[in-house]
């Protein structure tokens, strides 16, 4: 079983806003409303935070997610999940932990943060639940556009 990292400072980057640094405890994201060029700050700010605990010396994470994807899974009529992510098969397989069913990967397209978004507010009348929508004829036509695309190159 793989050791559980401690704290660790993450430079989140998003579309139109400065990089700020985060402290990243297991699933928690605390910012320190720090940018990208106070890492000293930063690091100063997560050993607070730590309070004594050990620290993960692991280099900060520098990705930025620019990928959206579409998954389902291999059910029928099971819903869809339009998210984004820097590595997207690091995120299905992190997906396929809590689903109950084998991940399907249907589609990518370019455009991080503000394209998932355009298509969160697209799909707003079939969305479910956090990033998961009811399959549409207009999403599955969108889907489908997207998976044509990335197979054209």
């Amino acid at each position: 079983m793989r050791q559980a990292l401690g704290p660790r400072l993450f430079l989140k980057r998003r579309d139109g806003y400065p990089p700020i640094w985060y402290i990243r405890d297991r699933y928690r994201m605390q910012s320190t409303g720090l940018s990208e060029d106070q890492s000293e700050a930063a690091q100063k700010s997560l050993e607070d935070y730590a309070a004594g605990r050990p620290i993960s010396v692991s280099l900060p994470i520098l990705t930025r997610p620019d990928t959206v994807y579409f998954v389902t899974c291999c059910k029928d009529d099971f819903p869809i999940k339009i998210g984004v992510a820097a590595n997207v098969q690091k995120r299905l397989e992190a997906l396929q932990v809590s689903l109950p069913y084998r991940v399907l990967l249907l589609a990518t397209a370019p455009g991080g943060l503000a394209r998932e978004r355009k298509l969160h507010i697209l799909f707003r009348g079939s969305k479910l639940y956090g990033e998961w929508f009811q399959r549409t004829p207009e999403l599955m036509e969108t889907v489908q556009f997207y998976a044509r695309r990335s197979a054209n190159g």
